[in-house]
């Protein structure tokens, strides 16, 4: 009788501390949905982070660019062009708000609404598609489709699935109550069997067998998603990135619950070890032979093969990898009750007839290791609480964002030719770059960006590395150098050249930002490219002019700019149509311009602007401040933006010579005589060291007053 007692103890504990971590369990599975799924920001805020997945990004592109063939047939021979465009909208920064905003809507139609079927609508997409396109062709542009049938996409509809969902949504304070629940059967475990340590061991099993179920469970649906999907089969991959993207916290959770269970498990087992893990291994060997004579047994151990059957069939991957997880968490269990079994702190469970005091001495180990328990599974549980943020999505509040534009709130609804940008001249020229001879600033150019300086002036050459230096291209010396800077300039260069040694046999040439010649300087286009976009992407309310004095085929300079990712930036003008304000151009994340001093009427892309059919400025050669002035030098009346060329050319440059030149007295007295003289804002105004003077607080004070 005694011994049925005994029994019906011991499978009551064991049953409750199985319940204690289902409960456990099912509390973490209602705090992630909480908040991954409840949670609107952060519902928003993984919708958001689901764009740099590839799988999810390409899906959303193809459902974009079929809609709009659709909606006009004739895009179809461009949808190359047209998957390009949408791709590269898709991971800009407005983007993010669009999608953002579409998420939010999206969540409130679910647990709010009443709709039956559930879109994700981003229709202002074609905004950005279309101003990418311009870029490319603006005839091609104009014949995009907009409105709302263009980005909606239905993601799911009204089931029984959303209404359990949306129901418990409703019982959040029932979450407390599971865990409050977990709490009450683990202690009734202890008492009913009259061992907290047997309890324990249990609870511990129990919470490595809950997560995997869960991780089983997560598999299953990835497994199944696919197939449910309707579409393509890119449709369902792409759905089964959602949910693995949703499920992550999730996963996480379930390493420390694994983490935690074996730890307990190990250490409670290890207090009343006899046997060595080999002897357990035989134990369990022994358990299934017994299991297997019996028909009970058989059918039961049959049944979890046939379990097994079919998740491998529906889900091989997740299976094998669970049974993995499985033989891990076995492996760890057994060698960590081996390892504290061997360092001591095992002790026979019949202690009852021994002295008092040899029970005390016995009871050491154990309340070492019961602290130990505690103390591990308080800094597990505290690493991961106060870790728990990187395994999130951003929330959509650290999302980038622009308050201003290039500065000031007030810019953002006025046009280019009603906004004046501090630029630097031949910007490339920077003391602080190896190799220059003849600097004119002191600070490169991703440093002059982050000072303030939007508009940078800049030389673009062939050039051929050498192990010592980069020698120009020797026909741009002969047809376009020499009758600029004169003969003794070209000897002085040639003679330089000697030292750098000469253009290696079959080397090819590159592109560089040089002054005349190279051999005094020169910084690959590249990098530059690189630093400007990346000082776009960390500054989305930022727009940036780039002027350059080109002697190299305009298409050239296209490969580098989509080789380092800048063209994704490039904004296309269109003469004719009023000029874009810096909202209008960081909306569609189109936040640089291009201009080009030599392109004329040779071929070239639709955003690499003639400058002088776009601007107008004044004469650039003076010796002295006194000597500036505003009359008419290159552009068209008519050309709408305004360059004031502010710098005083005596050789070497100096920043003696700048100090003056950019005093707030200088610069004020000049754009304003230019303004009257010329009857129009200036628009750039390029100096040499911006670093010294005044440039950027004038600057602030003519945007702050505003066109007249």
């Amino acid at each position: 009788m005694s011994s049925l007692l005994h029994l019906s103890r011991t499978a009551a504990s064991t049953l409750l501390a199985v319940a204690a971590a289902l409960l456990l369990t099912l509390g973490v599975i209602r705090l992630w949905l909480a908040d991954v799924l409840y949670d609107e920001d952060r519902f928003a805020a993984t919708a958001v982070s689901l764009m740099e997945n590839d799988t999810v990004r390409a899906e959303v592109r193809r459902v974009v660019v079929d809609q709009a063939v659709d909606q006009q047939p004739d895009l179809l021979a461009a949808r190359p062009l047209l998957e390009t465009v949408v791709d590269t909208a898709l991971v800009s920064r407005p983007f993010e708000r669009i999608l953002e905003a579409a998420a939010r809507d999206l969540h409130r139609a679910i647990f709010k609404g009443e709709r039956q079927s559930f879109v994700l609508n981003i229709s202002d997409i074609a905004t950005l598609a279309e101003a990418g396109l311009r870029a490319y062709d603006p005839e091609l542009a104009d014949r995009l489709p907009g409105g709302p049938n263009l980005g909606a996409i239905e993601v799911a509809s009204r089931g029984v699935g959303t209404r359990v969902i949306e129901v418990d949504r409703q019982l959040r304070a029932l979450t407390w109550l599971v865990l409050a629940g977990a709490l009450a059967c683990y202690l009734a475990s202890g008492i009913a069997g009259r061992s907290f340590r047997a309890a324990s061991t249990a609870f511990g099993v129990a919470l490595v067998g809950a997560a995997l179920l869960t991780w089983l469970a997560i598999a299953v649906v990835a497994g199944l998603l696919p197939a449910r999907v309707p579409g393509p089969p890119a449709a369902g991959a792409a759905a089964r990135e959602v949910w693995l993207a949703y499920s992550e916290e999730l996963r996480w959770w379930m390493w420390v619950q694994v983490a935690a269970g074996v730890a307990i498990a190990s250490i409670a087992s290890s207090l009343v070890a006899t046997a060595s893990a080999r002897e357990q291994l035989a134990a369990a060997r022994r358990w299934f032979a017994t299991a297997w004579e019996q028909r009970l047994g058989r059918v039961g151990l049959a049944a979890l093969g046939v379990l097994a059957g079919v998740l491998l069939l529906l889900s091989p991957a997740g299976t094998v990898m669970l049974l993995a997880r499985a033989a891990g968490t076995g492996l760890a269990y057994l060698a960590g009750v081996e390892l504290l079994r061997t360092l001591g702190l095992a002790r026979d469970v019949a202690r009852r007839g021994l002295p008092p005091r040899a029970r005390r001495e016995a009871a050491v180990p154990a309340i070492f290791a019961g602290g130990t328990l505690a103390l591990a599974g308080l800094a597990v549980a505290g690493a991961f609480w106060l870790n728990r943020d990187a395994l999130r999505a951003p929330s959509p509040a650290a999302l980038t964002r622009y308050g201003s534009c290039n500065g000031l709130e007030e810019l953002c609804d006025r046009r280019l030719d009603q906004v004046l940008f501090p630029a630097t001249h031949n910007a490339m020229g920077a003391a602080e770059s190896p190799g220059w001879f003849l600097a004119e600033h002191i600070h490169p150019i991703d440093r002059q960006l982050r000072d303030g300086i939007r508009g940078l002036l800049v030389d673009v050459y062939y050039g051929y590395p050498t192990g010592r230096g980069v020698r120009t291209d020797p026909a741009l010396i002969v047809e376009k150098l020499e009758p600029h800077w004169g003969p003794q300039a070209a000897e002085a260069a040639a003679r330089l050249a000697d030292t750098i040694g000469p253009i290696p046999p079959g080397a090819k040439p590159g592109l560089y930002l040089c002054h005349g010649y190279c051999e005094l300087g020169a910084t690959p286009f590249e990098s530059v490219m690189r630093d400007i976009r990346a000082f776009l992407r960390q500054h989305p309310g930022e727009v940036v002019i780039l002027v350059l004095q080109d002697y190299v085929d305009p298409f050239d300079v296209q490969a580098a700019m989509t080789r380092t990712g800048l063209i994704d930036y490039a904004a296309a003008l269109e003469w004719g149509r009023p000029l874009p304000t810096l909202r209008e151009l960081i909306e569609t994340d189109r936040r640089l311009l291009v201009f080009s001093e030599n392109v004329g009427d040779r071929p070239a892309p639709p955003w690499y602007h003639d400058a002088f059919t776009w601007m107008q400025d004044t004469p650039f050669l003076f010796r002295s401040v006194e000597e500036f002035s505003c009359e008419p030098f290159r552009g068209r009346p008519e050309s709408p933006l305004f360059l004031v060329n502010h710098w005083v050319s005596n050789f070497p440059p100096s920043p003696r010579d700048a100090l003056p030149a950019n005093s707030a007295a200088v610069l004020r007295e000049r754009l304003e005589r230019c303004w009257q003289e010329r009857g129009r804002m200036p628009n750039l105004v390029a100096v040499n060291f911006s670093e010294t003077g005044d440039l950027l607080p004038v600057v602030e004070e003519v945007n702050r007053r505003g066109p007249r």
